[in-house]
């Protein structure tokens, strides 16, 4: 029978909470009971070496040196950065989607070393974009990337439409990553860095979902904040205060006005409303179906119900599609009704 080796049962403790693991999700990951756990965080028993590395490495994350620390380490700086995500919403976040966000805030760790070793200046260009209204960034931001209308209407499918789009940002000095975060309820999160902003996409999710929330984390950092791209659903956004709703409300504005302009929308707005007019529109302009009739709600030229009954068709669809092939479960795209919800 293997040495159990004694440990800092405070650091135990906080290596759960960091990853808003509770006891029974730990006693299930280690294949011990909720009691065995119990027992090393009270310092009753202590786990073998060959249970501390399978904490460290499979459960937690972590060095395995931690654990022999005389106290547990700072906190990861990942809750003060999403400063407008709402501290019950962030305990919802499971620990797997914790876990990419650990990796975002060590990629920018890194950008900065490898970048002070190259001797490259660490600048991004975010703040070379006029920022006001939503309308006017949006505008200044196509200026600035130099994509007209007529080029992005002539890509003519999602993929190259995503692949140009992170080109594009990435030249801005936005670095975007993606992670398959095995989470339905998670679209992708960005975090601030004055010189290495990061975001990071669901790669699970549709190539189209993919480019909204690119621009949806877009306006997050062109307002200097962290966030979080939730697939959201009413209990969330119930957490919200006004500004951070706003704000929720601001970053889905902001993608659907820059990929889809009520400029371009007005002159369809029309025209009669159909599956197949609204499937034709968002093939000539590389986004969603949602994106296009996200319009026609917001003109007020389709009811809510009519919306979210569309938009729950369409999803089952895809899910059902992706499902059949051996895909991935998709994310929904419940965010582009967070606006009517509040």
């Amino acid at each position: 029978m293997s040495a159990s080796i004694p440990v800092n049962s405070d650091i135990l403790i906080w290596a759960r909470n960091e990853l808003n693991l509770s006891i029974e999700d730990v006693a299930r990951k280690m294949q011990k009971t909720k009691e065995d756990i119990e027992s090393w965080e009270n310092s009753s028993s202590s786990p073998t070496y060959a249970q501390l590395e399978k904490l460290a490495y499979d459960v937690y994350k972590i060095p395995l040196a931690v654990f022999f620390f005389s106290e547990p380490p700072a906190s990861s700086q990942i809750k003060s950065s999403f400063r407008t995500t709402p501290s019950a919403v962030y305990r919802m976040i499971p620990s797997n989607v914790l876990k990419v966000f650990r990796e975002a805030e060590c990629m920018i760790e890194n950008l900065y070393e490898l970048y002070d070793s190259l001797d490259i200046s660490k600048k991004s260009s975010l703040d070379s974009i006029p920022f006001s209204d939503i309308s006017s960034t949006a505008r200044n931001l196509r200026d600035h990337l130099g994509i007209s209308i007529i080029e992005q209407k002539s890509w003519g499918n999602s993929e190259t439409a995503l692949k140009i789009w992170r080109e594009k940002i990435t030249e801005l000095g936005v670095f975007i990553f993606k992670s398959p975060f095995k989470e339905a309820d998670y679209s992708g999160f960005c975090l601030y860095d004055k010189h290495f902003p990061v975001i990071y996409i669901n790669s699970s999710n549709s190539k189209n979902r993919q480019v909204f929330t690119i621009f949806h984390e877009l306006w997050h950092l062109l307002s200097r904040t962290s966030g979080i791209d939730f697939s959201q659903d009413d209990r969330v956004i119930d957490f919200y205060d006004y500004s951070a709703r706003n704000l929720e409300i601001q970053c889905n504005q902001f993608a659907a006005e820059f990929l889809f302009p009520n400029s371009e929308f007005e002159k369809i707005s029309h025209y009669q409303i159909s599956e197949e007019f609204i499937s034709n529109v968002a093939t000539e302009f590389s986004v969603s179906r949602e994106v296009v009739l996200r319009r026609f709600l917001d003109y007020k030229l389709v009811s809510l119900s009519e919306y979210n009954k569309l938009t729950a068709k369409w999803n089952e669809s895809f899910i059902t599609n992706k499902n059949t092939a051996g895909g991935a479960h998709i994310i929904t795209m419940k965010c582009l009704t967070l606006v009517s919800h509040i």
